[in-house]
């Protein structure tokens, strides 16, 4: 019997996540996430591959954010648009997790007691699921493995803390990559509802960093990360989005001051201290227009987005139309009650007024003479809702041996014990 059958700390928890990968072991009271990606400090050379690699854990935690514009340069993610697309990239950034966090050893056999529960894309492609066995199996050599998508973990820990008996959810995932929409029932996912949204943080980040642009003399080009965080801490939805507009336009008094086309004043309008002088500013009060980049109304302009995407050009609808959309697809008992027990997740979700908005934008999309009501909620602190499901869902072992799939299983038959498990 493997050591893991008695032992949850023998199970390690993985939500691979575009941006980054939150892990964590079943016993474990806290998780810790990593940046999904391999960084590259310039050398004397030009040349991308003769840069110095390496990796950061969590860049709020762990990377001072004066350093944050030495990100930007040059780095490689292993997933575009959510997919594997450079399986020995993930492994490389998989060894180095394991490394730091496991006490693993490249070469030995650290983990044939362990098994690993993961998260995966929605509908990703055969060749990518066997790519990550190969790495689970082949190289690391755990004894199992327990894979599905990252919205059954949600609903798991939904109706964990909430004491939720609903026998269906509708799971909001917006992310990096962009915004899936999953109808759960009974802790399963209805594969023939699901949508994708092609809107996400990625996105959203780019599109303010190209509307910058024009409107700095700093040049953020390249400086995704730094742009990242301006929106992560500046960045709102807006309640009524013409009305924010014209009030964007109006400066609070008569000193009505123009700075690179933008009014210094309007209520909206605010600074983003460039993180390297932060604390040089604080402590001898320099002038901060030349360390700081000016933004009104992109504040909310840019998350706008998310619910109307042919605002930049997009031929799709919003998240709120995906939604009913997926609705739809579902068994006519189901539909209210989905409607009524949409749960959110995601980075993008962590906007202010986001679960106020998505609301509000649904109720002017149904027929209420059929929708009782519309409940929108966002669990837990978002950016830890997965992991902690995977943790309730690990607790239960017996359930766990019975559907994780063995490395004996993967070695005997091979890719096709994938389909073992119905999630």
């Amino acid at each position: 019997m493997s050591t893991w059958h008695s032992n949850p700390n023998k199970i390690i928890l993985f939500d691979n996540g575009a941006y980054e990968i939150k892990h964590s072991t079943v016993n474990s009271t806290s998780f810790n996430k990593f940046q999904n990606a391999k960084f590259f400090e310039k050398s004397s050379s030009s040349s991308l591959t003769s840069s110095a690699p390496f990796f950061i854990k969590d860049i709020k935690k762990n990377f001072p954010l004066e350093n944050i514009s030495n990100l930007s340069r040059n780095y490689l993610r292993p997933l575009s648009r959510g997919l594997l697309n450079d399986i020995d990239l993930q492994l490389d950034i998989w060894e180095k997790i394991f490394n730091i966090y496991y006490s693993m050893e490249h070469g030995d056999e650290t983990f044939k007691e362990n098994c690993l529960i993961f998260s995966h894309t929605p509908f990703a492609p055969d060749e990518i699921i066997e790519g990550f066995f190969e790495i689970i199996f082949e190289y690391f050599n755990f004894d199992a493995c327990f894979k599905t998508i990252p919205h059954v973990f949600t609903s798991i820990y939904n109706k964990n803390i909430n004491n939720n008996n609903n026998i269906v959810q509708l799971i909001v995932d917006s992310g990096f990559s962009s915004t899936t929409i999953v109808p759960i029932f009974e802790n399963f996912p209805i594969f023939n509802a699901i949508k994708r949204v092609e809107i996400g943080g990625k996105l959203l980040t780019n599109f303010l960093k190209e509307s910058l642009i024009n409107i700095t003399d700093i040049d953020i080009r390249k400086e995704f990360y730094l742009i990242n965080l301006m929106k992560e801490e500046n960045c709102f939805i807006s309640k009524n989005f013409l009305k924010d507009m014209n009030l964007s336009k109006i400066p609070i008094n008569n000193n009505n001051i123009i700075e690179n086309n933008i009014i210094t004043n309007s209520i909206f309008t605010k600074r983003f201290i460039l993180p390297e002088f932060r604390k040089n500013i604080e402590k001898n009060n320099k002038k901060i227009d030349k360390f700081s980049i000016l933004i009104n109304n992109l504040r909310f302009v840019v998350p706008e987005i998310i619910f109307n995407p042919n605002m930049i050009g997009i031929e799709e609808g919003g998240i709120q139309e995906g939604i009913i959309q997926s609705i739809n697809e579902c068994h006519e008992d189901y539909k209210n009650l989905l409607f009524q027990n949409i749960i959110c997740n995601g980075g993008n979700s962590k906007f202010d007024n986001f679960k106020e908005r998505l609301s509000f934008e649904l109720n002017n999309c149904i027929d209420h003479d059929f929708v009782k009501n519309v409940k929108v909620d966002c669990v837990g602190k978002n950016d830890e809702n997965v992991v902690e499901g995977m943790k309730i869902f690990g607790k239960n072992i017996d359930f766990l041996k019975d559907v994780a799939i063995t490395k004996k299983e993967y070695d005997d038959i091979g890719f096709n014990i994938v389909w073992k498990s119905c999630y």
